[in-house]
C-alpha cells in the first residue's frame, strides 16, 4: 500500500486538482512525517553537543547550520505534502486553503520574531499582532488533521468524481481486468463444455435386453 500511495502522490506532485482517497494519502503522509521526525532527531544530536560545549568555542555557526537544516526539513515536508493534502481535502468536500493555515501560522510567527528584534515601540505592537493572528491560524491544525482522516464523499462533489484506481490488465487476455476474472473463467468453462464431444447413446445389440418371443404351443 505504501508503494501504491507513493507512486500516486509522486505522479501528481504538482497536481492540486481532483481528489485523493485516504487509502492513498495516509501511508504517504505517515512516511513523509516519519522521515522528517528522523531528520529532526539526527539534527538534535549535534545540537545537544553544541549547547553543552564551553562558551566561546565558535559554536554559533553550528547552531545556524542546524536551524537551516530544520527549516529545510519543514520546507521539504510541505513541498511533498502540499498537493496531496489539497486533494485529500477536496475528497471530503473542503477547500484546499485549509492546508495553508498552518504554514501561514509558522511564517507569521517567524516574521514576528524578526520584527520584534528591530526594537520596541510600533514594531513590538506589530509583532504581537502577528503572533496573535498566527495563534488563531494554528488552531486550524487539529481541525485539518481530523478532516484528513475522514472518509471521502461517496459520489461526485464540487471538486469532481471520486478517484478510482485502475487495475492492471491480465497478461493472458486482451482487455480483461482483474475484477472480471470470475466472469472470464465462467466463459472459458462454458466454451470448453460446448466444444466437448457429446457421447451418443449406445445402441443395444440385436436380442440384447429384449424379451424372447413366447415358445409355440403347437404340438
Amino acid at each position: 500500500m505504501i508503494a501504491a500511495a507513493a507512486n500516486h502522490n509522486f505522479a501528481r506532485l504538482f497536481d492540486f486538482d481532483g481528489r485523493t482517497p485516504r487509502e492513498l494519502f495516509l501511508p504517504f503522509a505517515h512516511a513523509v512525517t516519519g522521515g522528517v521526525a528522523l531528520g529532526i532527531v539526527l539534527l538534535a544530536l549535534p545540537m545537544m553537543g553544541t549547547f553543552s560545549s564551553a562558551p566561546g568555542g565558535g559554536s554559533g555557526g553550528n547552531v545556524r547550520l542546524i536551524v537551516v537544516g530544520l527549516l529545510l526539513l519543514v520546507f521539504a515536508a510541505n513541498f511533498l505534502l502540499a498537493a496531496a493534502t489539497v486533494r485529500r481535502l477536496h475528497d471530503v468536500g473542503r477547500s484546499g486553503w485549509w492546508f495553508g493555515a498552518v504554514p501561514a501560522s509558522v511564517g507569521l510567527t517567524f516574521l514576528s520574531f524578526l520584527v520584534a528584534a528591530q526594537g520596541f515601540g510600533a514594531n513590538l505592537g506589530i509583532a504581537l499582532a502577528m503572533r496573535l493572528v498566527a495563534s488563531l491560524l494554528f488552531l486550524a491544525a487539529p481541525a485539518q488533521l481530523f478532516l484528513l482522516r475522514l472518509r471521502g464523499d461517496a459520489g461526485t462533489n464540487r471538486y469532481g468524481p471520486p478517484f478510482v484506481r485502475e487495475e492492471p490488465a491480465l497478461a493472458d487476455g486482451p482487455g480483461y481486468q482483474v475484477e472480471r476474472v470470475d466472469a472470464r473463467i465462467a466463459a472459458l468453462l462454458a466454451e470448453r463444455a460446448a466444444k466437448k464431444p457429446q457421447l451418443s447413446r449406445p445402441v443395444a445389440a440385436p436380442g440384447f435386453g429384449r424379451r424372447r418371443p413366447p415358445a409355440s404351443t403347437d404340438s
